[in-house]
Parts: structure tokens; C-alpha cells; sequence
């Protein structure tokens, strides 16, 4: 008991920080067209600056696992709902079947990739000069279809109304 207590604290405090991060980084800049505070970015660039290069990449890693178990925990707890109630691709113990475990499986490997990207872009001054911001700033915004959705800022718009709404539904 005290183990869940301690981890819903701990996870608490990293959704808010994500949270403001998303704020900051990414809706921010968008209204005012100027950068917003560099607000976990400046926590990465510190203990860079401090030579503290292992404790910069493992915060990195924390805030990005995190949300990887996040996606998880949505995957198992909604599968495939439609309208929150029927539940198409449910992840159940000892009892899933063979197709909703490989379709669970899918949803998980398209979403790696749209975390990568979501990370690149809240985190763009920590990752600047990666693989992650060459492909992800300079090759697919570029490209004439995404072109309207990165400049919008729709992909991070719609996680936040998702955030949002299973956040409401998960406190009721």
C-alpha cells in the first residue's frame, strides 16, 4: 500500500510536470510566437552544463519511459472502446486472445514512434542535433500533407483534449 502511494506521488508530479512541459514548450510558443520558459529543458541543459551528462540522459529516459507506461496503462485499460463502453481488443489476465494481443501490440508500436516525435518537440533544446530532430524538424514537418498538422500543432492538441478527457473519466 505504502509502494502504490509512493508511485502515484511520483507519477503524479511527472504528469503535471509533462503537463507544463506541453503548456510551456509547445502551446506557449504557439500563441505568443515568441519561445515559452524553458522549463524541463532547463533542467536537462543544467546538469549538462554541470558535467553531469549520465543524470541528464537518465531524466530523459524517466519522462520518456513514463510516458511509454502511460500508453501502456491506456492500451490495458481502454483497448479498443468505443464510446469508453464496449470494449473490442480488451487485455484480460490469462484470458486475451490471440488477436487483440497482437493488435495491443501495434497500438504500442505506432505510438512509440509518435512519442519519439512528441518528445523531440517538447524536449527540442535538450534533443537539438539528434537523429530524432533531424528527421522529425527538418524531413516530415517539411513534407506538403503533415505541413498543416505540425503547424497547428494539432497532434499535440488532440493528446492533450485525449489526456483531458481519460484523466476525467479515470477520477469519476
Amino acid at each position: 500500500a505504502v509502494l502504490k502511494l509512493c508511485c502515484g506521488i511520483i507519477f503524479a508530479i511527472l504528469s503535471l510536470a509533462w503537463v507544463l512541459q506541453i503548456i510551456m514548450s509547445v502551446i506557449v510558443p504557439q500563441i505568443s510566437g515568441q519561445p515559452g520558459p524553458p522549463f524541463l529543458n532547463s533542467l536537462l541543459a543544467a546538469c549538462e552544463d554541470a558535467g553531469l551528462y549520465p543524470l541528464g540522459v537518465a531524466l530523459y529516459a524517466c519522462f520518456n519511459f513514463y510516458m511509454l507506461i502511460c500508453v501502456v496503462k491506456g492500451c490495458t485499460k481502454f483497448g479498443m472502446r468505443i464510446a469508453f463502453f464496449l470494449s473490442i481488443h480488451p487485455m484480460r489476465a490469462q484470458n486475451t486472445p490471440l488477436n487483440s494481443i497482437l493488435f495491443n501490440v501495434e497500438m504500442l508500436l505506432v505510438s512509440s514512434g509518435a512519442l519519439v516525435q512528441f518528445s523531440q518537440t517538447t524536449f527540442s533544446d535538450y534533443a537539438r542535433l539528434t537523429e530524432a530532430d533531424v528527421i522529425f524538424s527538418a524531413q516530415i514537418q517539411r513534407l506538403t500533407f503533415y505541413r498543416f498538422f505540425f503547424e497547428n500543432h494539432i497532434f499535440i492538441i488532440t493528446m492533450l483534449t485525449v489526456f483531458l478527457i481519460a484523466l476525467i473519466f479515470l477520477l469519476v
